[in-house]
């Protein structure tokens, strides 16, 4: 079941809101880090930290593939040297081998904000369908907390789609 995490200390509870601008030596204004980020770009342990906090991995079908990499990560292994099923092994290849487009943080950000997005339209879905049951059978306190859970999903995913998307 999806949970909010709760909002870092001091903050009013929407990332959004909570970044602040920060400074550059060169005096020009840039985003300040999300957590997890490094001044210097890591893609790998940037994706793996939102992996592993966020699980925006689940549910989709290469989870059980994700979740391998992610763990292989954690352990300081090449992903290589994995026992893979050939599609699975194929997908890597790919991965590796068809490197179109240079990973930028904005292209990382991006993909994991539509993962974020993703996981909470699934969400969203499920509790449509769990009101609905709960008008049905007239459980009012039942209704109540699906009612409350549905509102924290809207208000996360405008979060999520106010997000400024650069040209990726």
């Amino acid at each position: 079941m999806w949970q909010a995490r709760a909002p870092p200390p001091g903050s009013n509870g929407n990332a959004v809101d909570d970044e602040k601008p920060a400074h550059d030596p060169s005096g020009a204004r840039r985003p300040q880090a999300r957590e997890g980020d490094d001044p210097e770009f890591d893609p790998q342990r940037q994706a793996h930290f939102a992996l592993a906090s966020e699980r925006l991995h689940e549910g989709l079908p290469a989870e059980a593939f994700l979740e391998k990499l992610r763990l292989v990560f954690e352990q300081g292994q090449d992903p290589l040297s994995l026992d893979l099923p050939e599609p699975e092994r194929r997908l890597l290849a790919m991965a590796l081998i068809e490197e179109q487009e240079q990973l930028t943080p904005e292209l990382l950000h991006a993909t994991l904000d539509a993962l974020r997005r993703r996981k909470l339209v699934q969400r969203q879905r499920e509790l449509k369908s769990l009101i609905a049951e709960a008008e049905q059978k007239q459980d009012a306190a039942r209704l109540e907390q699906l009612l409350r859970e549905k509102l924290e999903i809207d208000k996360a995913l405008r979060a999520v789609d106010e997000v400024p998307q650069e040209k990726v």
